[in-house]
């Protein structure tokens, strides 16, 4: 499957990177081989677009329970290799919390492994 994905901000890159390391693994996970591609592709595809990115402030988290959260929204279309509309939905995933406050990176991870579900059952998360 090709999957193009388009982001920017300060700090986004490592997100991206994250997102894409944590979506693959999972389709993986499902027999889907994930192919990430700078334009948008060909059939079938996913076309993932950050649309909120915050990394939050890690010592609030470590500091203050619940404070200095970090998240990230991407939006989903995937096409089916007919052509038709395959899956459409907003995913989230954010870090509110873990050792040392946890790492914002986790955000883009949640939220790959939660559209790549998504992507291999039709089935929201």
């Amino acid at each position: 499957m090709a999957i193009f994905v388009a982001a920017g901000g300060e700090g986004i890159s490592e997100a991206v990177q994250e997102l894409r390391d944590s979506l693959a693994g999972e389709l993986r996970s499902f027999g889907i081989v994930a192919t990430f591609v700078d334009r948008e592709p060909a059939r079938p595809s996913a076309e993932l677009r950050v649309i909120q990115w915050d990394m939050g402030d890690r010592w609030k988290r470590y500091w203050m329970l619940k404070e200095g959260q970090g998240y990230i929204v991407v939006t989903v279309r995937v096409t089916s290799a007919d052509g038709r509309p395959g899956y459409y939905g907003v995913a989230r995933g954010y870090v509110d919390g873990g050792a040392w406050g946890g790492s914002y990176l986790n955000s883009a991870s949640a939220a790959g492994e939660s559209i790549a579900k998504a992507i291999a059952t039709g089935v929201e998360q």
